[in-house]
């Protein structure tokens, strides 16, 4: 004889119709007759039940309420995109396109055109154009040499006596600071040279040594006898000439050949300048300048030979006329 097993109902299963979980009808329960409780008409569910109903979708409320917001705090759904507030983002964009946005939300004001030209206006003139307490020659030692040239040009334009006066007025260009940069261009070649006694200071080792400053040297004359020679002051030059052509003499003689290309290059830059002196100028250089350039020529040519062209030049303007 075979028993029957109990059957067991799954968790998910519905529940048969029978009395226990039956709910009575709602007007057995509102008739005057009728002597039941509304605690008797929901029966106690099963414990089943209770696992349904957890495991259930929850309630969702469809009706709308501020106080029932503000009590259970309800967050927001995090799938919900934010809405952007407009007034509070910071839009980037190029430097030039802000420019133009700000030029175009300030318009200009009359008023701020008449302020501006009258600021124009004060600052037109200068500290030294109003300050009289200062003297003229403390301001003119803050002025560039074009600016000087300028304003001469300026005075004399249309004043040809001015022009006279200021010509007669004229003094030959110092020279001293071209030559206290000479000197101390020199110094730094020997100072560059190895300070013992047992190695050459004209080989091959020193000259590497001192290459850099020989080129600092050759590019000062350069630049110095260019910048009298476009001005046309051709009595400094040739002043110049005869400061410069020593120092170059002084500098080291080196056992190589080749090493000497910067002081050959020297004396031709010097060469080229007297022989300009002499053919522009001529005469209006002196007889005392003359002399000096006359009683320098034999040792010029003796240190570089192309000086010998100047030598012709010399002696026709030396010569005394019978």
């Amino acid at each position: 004889m075979t028993t029957q097993m109990p059957r067991r109902r799954s968790a998910l299963q519905e529940l048969p119709p029978t009395s226990d979980n039956l709910f009575l009808d709602d007007s057995l329960l509102d008739s005057p007759n009728s002597n039941l409780s509304r605690s008797f008409a929901s029966p106690v569910p099963s414990p089943d039940e209770i696992v349904i109903r957890q495991r259930g979708r929850r309630s969702i409320s469809l009706t709308w309420s501020p106080g029932q917001e503000k009590t259970t705090g309800k967050k927001a759904s995090p799938l919900k995109t934010p809405t952007k507030n407009m007034s509070q983002m910071v839009l980037r964009s190029s430097p030039r396109k802000r420019l133009l946005m700000n030029d175009t939300k300030s318009p200009v004001c009359p008023k701020m055109i008449l302020e501006d030209t009258k600021k124009l206006r004060i600052e037109e003139k200068s500290v030294a154009q109003i300050n009289t307490q200062t003297s003229l020659a403390t301001y003119l030692k803050g002025y560039t040499q074009e600016q000087l040239a300028m304003i001469i040009q300026k005075l004399v334009r249309d004043n040809a006596s001015l022009e006279k006066v200021i010509r007669n007025e004229l003094p030959v260009p110092d020279i001293k600071p071209f030559e206290m940069q000479l000197v101390l261009l020199k110094k730094n070649i020997y100072r560059s040279l190895p300070s013992s006694r047992l190695v050459k200071k004209n080989d091959s080792v020193s000259y590497s040594r001192a290459h850099l400053h020989l080129t600092a040297l050759k590019k000062a004359i350069s630049d110095q006898s260019t910048l009298l020679s476009q001005s046309q002051h051709f009595d400094a030059l040739l002043d110049y000439v005869l400061m410069a052509w020593p120092i170059v003499r002084s500098t080291p003689d080196w056992e190589n050949h080749s090493h000497n290309a910067v002081r050959r290059h020297c004396f031709k830059i010097l060469a080229f300048h007297c022989k300009t002196c002499l053919q522009q100028a001529g005469e209006l250089l002196g007889e005392e300048r003359l002399g000096t350039l006359a009683s320098h020529i034999n040792d010029m040519i003796n240190d570089y030979e192309s000086m010998s062209a100047c030598l012709s030049t010399l002696e026709y303007l030396t010569k005394v006329p019978e």
